[in-house]
C-alpha cells in the first residue's frame, strides 16, 4: 500500500468513526495498530487537526530526481526526440 492509499484509508476511518479520530490524535501508533497498519518503530508519526483558523501544509520529501524544468535545461530544451532511425527516415529534425 503506498502512502496516498494509506492516508486515504486512515482519513476515511477518522471521518466515519469519531472514537478512532480521537484515538488517532491522542496516540496515533496505537490507533493505527487497531486497523492492522504496522508503523515501523523508527518512523515518527504526527497527527494534527486543521481548524477554521489554522491550515497545515505538508511538504513532501525532497527528491534527488531532476524536475521537468531541470531536465529541459540538461537536454537543451529538446523533448520527445525520436530514435535516430526515425530521424534518418525523414522525421522532423527538431522536436520541442
Amino acid at each position: 500500500m503506498n502512502h496516498s492509499d494509506l492516508k486515504a484509508k486512515i482519513l476515511q476511518q477518522a471521518a466515519k468513526d469519531p472514537a478512532f479520530r480521537e484515538a488517532l490524535k491522542a496516540n496515533p501508533r496505537q490507533a493505527l495498530s487497531s486497523l492492522s497498519i504496522p508503523i515501523p518503530a523508527d518512523l515518527e508519526l504526527s497527527v494534527v487537526e486543521e481548524s477554521p483558523t489554522h491550515l497545515y501544509l505538508v511538504l513532501p520529501v525532497e527528491s534527488s530526481e531532476l524536475s521537468e524544468d531541470e531536465l529541459l535545461d540538461v537536454t537543451g530544451g529538446i523533448r520527445n526526440r525520436p530514435p535516430n532511425r526515425e530521424r534518418e527516415a525523414g522525421g522532423p529534425k527538431e522536436w520541442f
